[in-house]
């Protein structure tokens, strides 16, 4: 897959998924430390959130670089499973 012109030489369509599993890694990092720093609990479902969006950041990454179907489709299925997680953490019913 060529690069369009306009995008600088450094930067490669794969390099901005890598970007984007990198702000999406701070961000849940930041998120934890708040509230491990405020004596609160990690919200609800958020790490389940977290692997689910870089499962589907992941899976983006194998296809702009040309992995194979398997290598996409395995990433996919990994953030479906996260993100089961995720729903079932934020409706599980409360005491």
């Amino acid at each position: 897959m060529s690069e369009p012109d306009w995008l600088p030489a450094f930067i490669s369509v794969v390099h901005i998924a890598d970007l984007a599993i990198a702000v999406l890694v701070l961000e849940t990092i930041f998120l934890a430390a708040r509230a491990r720093r405020r004596g609160e609990s990690l919200p609800a479902g958020l790490m389940a959130n977290a692997m689910s969006g870089i499962c589907l950041l992941l899976a983006l990454r194998a296809a702009l670089g040309g992995a194979g179907i398997a290598m996409i489709g395995l990433w996919l299925a990994c953030g479906f499973a996260a993100h089961l997680a995720d729903i079932r953490v934020r409706f599980r019913p409360r005491d």
